[in-house]
């Protein structure tokens, strides 16, 4: 009987959120553990002068290597150049051996095509490619003193390799399975240290979208992303994680005699292969701002971009994560940016908890005629940028 009402107490009480607990392990299990090559809170470097400002910036056309965050500003960025180029080098709380984003695109008329590589490593012993191609252009002319509508699609192709050799920690959870074979977890009783040796890929096809209007009202813009809207992904695991259950004993509940068991899991030395459409939480939707003034002599600009998770799956507990900055622009030659995010300190976090602290970053950039030099450094990376136009 005491067990009995211990397990009803904690139904109904809801000691635990088993929804956001089995969301959680199901992200985990997607690829090799702790890592989700799409499912990424933090912005992945792609441009200095972009995580100086917050990594906030899909509303601001300020460079063509902001096309990795918004499709539509390949084409927005580049307008009255014939093409551009863009690379840097830059480190994470993941990639922290090496990231080289390279960016090109051509302009023609009202339209660009663009080409996006992007080389990424971590001690660790992961590694990560991304190869992309861009079309943007004008989607609408302006109307009245809004400005003309800019849309973009990028087509990314992803694959990875997992060699990482570490420990990795389990939750210990109980479970309730009644008679029907139905589980619901209890809680999580303890913690176990397993080692890890990956020999883990994965191959990922996706879309995203993006749309960029300037002047939607005095001196704002506005830009609008959607993120892997779809796409496909191949899998190739090993080792494998196992849950292997144990008896805690039975018990009734309802007039049905359910099991009490306790659940640890393990890597099998097996590989796992899997394939199919991505998962409609992979999904993200963010909307951005971008507040100018100022003169000639100092030109400021207020980026903002509010990144809505969640917002496709019914099953996913909905969160945001917030990113603005500050880029003042003295004459043409120097600009200084200073940045806020509210988003996961680390990409780990970002994947296996949503629990948002606060990051500062900042950076600058000198403009050389037709070549644009940035830095940036905040308290979860660096990075450097050169771009050029012609």
């Amino acid at each position: 009987m005491v067990v009995r009402r211990t397990i009803l107490a904690l139904m109904s009480n809801k000691l635990v959120s088993v929804g956001k607990i089995i969301l959680l392990s199901a992200l985990g299990a997607v690829a090799a553990p702790g890592i989700d090559p799409l499912f990424t809170s933090q912005q992945l470097f792609s441009s200095a002068a972009l995580e100086g400002s917050g990594s906030a910036g899909i509303a601001l056309p300020a460079g063509l290597d902001y096309g990795w965050i918004n499709p539509a500003l390949i084409y927005s960025s580049t307008k009255g150049a014939r093409a551009a180029f863009s690379t840097g080098y830059g480190r994470d709380s993941l990639f922290d051996r090496h990231i080289v984003p390279v960016t090109a695109a051509r302009v023609e008329g009202k339209g660009a095509i663009g080409g996006m590589y992007r080389y990424l490593s971590g001690n660790s012993g992961y590694t990560q490619h991304e190869a992309a191609l861009n079309f943007s252009g004008e989607l609408f002319d302006k109307v009245d003193v809004q400005g003309a509508v800019d849309f973009g699609v990028t087509l990314r192709y992803v694959w990875s390799f997992d060699k990482r050799f570490e420990t990795q920690r389990f939750a210990v959870e109980r479970y309730i399975i009644d008679s029907a074979g139905a589980e619901t977890m209890l809680g999580v009783v303890d913690s176990i240290s397993l080692q890890y040796r990956g020999d883990a890929s994965s191959r990922i096809f996706s879309t995203d979208i993006g749309f960029y209007q300037p002047d939607i009202m005095p001196h704002l813009d506005f830009g609008l992303t959607v993120t892997n809207l779809a796409g496909y992904r191949w899998d190739n695991r090993r080792p494998v994680i196992d849950g292997v259950d144990s008896a805690a004993g039975d018990t009734v509940v309802g007039g049905d005699t359910s099991s009490l068991v306790v659940r640890h899991y393990r890597y099998l030395d097996e590989t796992k292969k899997g394939s199919g459409g991505l998962a409609s939480r992979y999904r993200t939707l963010t909307i951005g701002v971008a507040y100018r003034t100022g003169s000639e002599a100092l030109r400021i600009t207020l980026p903002v971009d509010l990144v809505l998770l969640g917002l496709f799956d019914r099953k996913m507990e909905n969160t945001f994560v917030f990113r603005g900055g500050v880029v003042a622009a003295l004459g043409d030659a120097l600009t200084v940016r200073i940045g806020y995010a509210r988003e996961p300190k680390t990409i780990l976090e970002g994947i296996t908890t949503f629990r948002n602290v606060n990051i500062i970053s900042g950076g600058a950039g000198l403009n050389l005629g037709g070549g644009v030099f940035d830095f940036f450094f905040s308290n979860s990376g660096f990075g450097v940028s050169a771009s050029y136009r012609l």
